[in-house]
């Protein structure tokens, strides 16, 4: 059986995990199928980075994902976080580069910004704008 490292909570190899799975390699069920010590949870396989072969380490790598409560909360928050930054940065272009093609269709950028789809938006500038 071929050997694997572990890295656990590790966020470079985190981030090397997360742009694999966006370009198709492998993610199991299970990452205790490769390695007993892993914990229960899905897990991705990816090929160790050049520089930690070097130093000794197994060929390839098992990233865990924890799936306690708290985890999932925590990938939740950091995605909403992410989606409404991008929608207040597609409405702010929007608003600044084709004001004219809101206002073709009756929308001014007061309006897009009180719309329900950018609740969250308002919500997050209320809380970064929020005098402490």
């Amino acid at each position: 059986m071929t050997s694997f490292a572990l890295i656990w909570n590790q966020k470079r190899y985190g981030v090397i995990s997360y742009n694999k799975i966006k370009h198709g390699l492998l993610v199991v069920p299970s990452g205790r199928a490769y390695k007993p010590d892993v914990p229960d949870s899905p897990a991705a396989l990816f090929l160790t980075p050049a520089e930690r072969q070097k130093d000794g380490a197994p060929p390839y790598t098992i990233y865990g994902f924890p799936s306690g409560d708290m985890q999932i909360e925590q990938r939740h928050a950091s995605i909403e976080f992410v989606q409404c930054n991008l929608r207040l940065f597609a409405g702010l272009y929007v608003v600044a580069r084709y004001p004219e093609a809101l206002a073709a269709r009756g929308i001014s950028p007061q309006k897009l910004f009180d719309s329900k789809e950018f609740y969250d938006v308002r919500h997050l500038i209320s809380e970064v704008t929020k005098k402490k």
